[in-house]
């Protein structure tokens, strides 16, 4: 940010201060994260910060799914990375990032804070691999990441009671917003499955009203009869929370977060 003495001198002097303008200067960022690194190996030269937006806008044919944060966006970065470093972000989230604004609320974009190479191919996505033994399957770009801090971008405000507000506790205001994501403790996963369970039986109860069956426990349904029995579910689950907390940070994107660097990365599942 411009030094406010600076800016006032140069209103007064505008001729004198035409020749210091930064012909790259590409205005006040958008949004600025702030950040350091901590790493279980030494092999971090080379590596650029990264925002990994969450694929919403995804086709329903794509393998990804959209809960892949693989749309790679580099921002510019000023400091001594990969030790203390702030990021700067100047464009808006990409298009397949967006989801879609829906009653009354703002349409949202997440993404990750990442640390990438910048040689490897940017496309490849998230996967698994090919058999059990293998596990998860990371892309090749990625060497780091903030797993517990995710970025927030909203293209108006939410609506004060509205479920963006209720979700992270409070309205908030269009633009960028740090997102800390916290697992849940064991006496909340405890209350999360028994919230579950009995939105199940809920949703089980308003399929056998609906179409004068019986079925309880295990029971077989066609595609068709289970679609509707998987949104009579979905409905319930709703107020049941998700895997995670979603929490966002008081002090905005001014809080610094811990970039981790090395082979032992366990993102927290947070989309359901």
């Amino acid at each position: 940010m411009k030094n406010p003495a600076s800016l006032a001198l140069c209103a007064l002097c505008a001729a004198a201060c035409s020749s210091q303008v930064d012909p790259e200067y590409r205005g006040e960022p958008l949004a600025v994260i702030t950040g350091a690194v901590s790493a279980d190996e030494a092999g971090v030269d080379g590596l650029v910060p990264v925002l990994g937006w969450y694929n919403f806008g995804r086709s329903e044919d794509e393998d990804d799914g959209d809960h892949t944060p693989a749309l790679l966006h580099e921002v510019q970065v000023e400091g001594e990375f990969p030790n203390r470093f702030t990021m700067r972000v100047y464009e808006l989230p990409p298009e397949k990032a967006v989801a879609p604004a829906s009653d009354g609320e703002p349409a949202v974009a997440m993404a990750m804070i990442f640390a990438a190479d910048p040689d490897a191919d940017w496309s490849e996505g998230f996967g698994h691999g090919d058999s059990e033994a293998e596990g998860d399957k990371w892309p090749e770009w990625l060497a780091g990441a903030a797993i517990n801090y995710m970025v927030l971008y909203l293209d108006g405000p939410t609506r004060p009671d509205g479920p963006a507000a209720q979700l992270f506790g409070m309205p908030l205001a269009k633009g960028y917003h740090l997102v800390e994501v916290q697992e849940l403790t064991p006496e909340e996963q405890d209350e999360r499955t028994a919230c579950q369970d009995s939105a199940e039986a809920r949703a089980l109860a308003s399929y056998n009203e609906m179409y004068g069956t019986d079925h309880a426990g295990n029971f077989d349904l066609s595609d068709a009869e289970y679609e509707d029995y998987s949104q009579l579910v979905d409905a319930e689950y709703d107020g049941c929370g998700r895997k995670a907390k979603l929490t966002i940070v008081p002090s905005g994107l001014e809080h610094p977060v811990e970039l981790h660097i090395g082979p032992d990365l366990a993102f927290i599942e947070w989309t359901s």
